[in-house]
């Protein structure tokens, strides 16, 4: 049984000065939760709100991706613009490890 239905089996009845024992109260729970059920059912709001849902996880999908593609592309520029842009994006580890490579090359290139 869900709580939140059980809340409610147990508030109302108390608010309107009417005694439930622990199985009325079960009970009562069970029938609240088919009514939401058949209720969602009847009119169609369970299907709605699945849409809506798997809609608006789409859409933060599609956010999150685009978010991320921005990102790289950011990335992609600054490397592609020589490093010095490139070191901005970099921790110091890696500004070193980068400062070495290019030395190398330059090494490399000499030869």
């Amino acid at each position: 049984m869900d709580a939140y239905w059980r809340i409610f089996a147990e508030e109302v009845p108390s608010d309107l000065g009417v005694t439930l024992t622990p199985e009325q109260v079960d009970q009562l729970t069970v029938a609240l939760e088919g009514a939401h059920e058949n209720y969602g059912l009847a009119t169609g709001r369970d299907v709605a709100d699945r849409n809506w849902r798997a809609n608006e996880d789409e859409r933060l999908r599609m956010e999150g991706a685009n978010k991320i593609f921005a990102y790289i592309e950011e990335r992609v520029q600054a490397i592609d613009s020589g490093p010095s842009k490139c070191f901005e994006y970099m921790s110091h580890e890696q500004r070193m490890a980068m400062h070495e490579i290019f030395q190398v090359r330059q090494q490399l290139r000499r030869r």
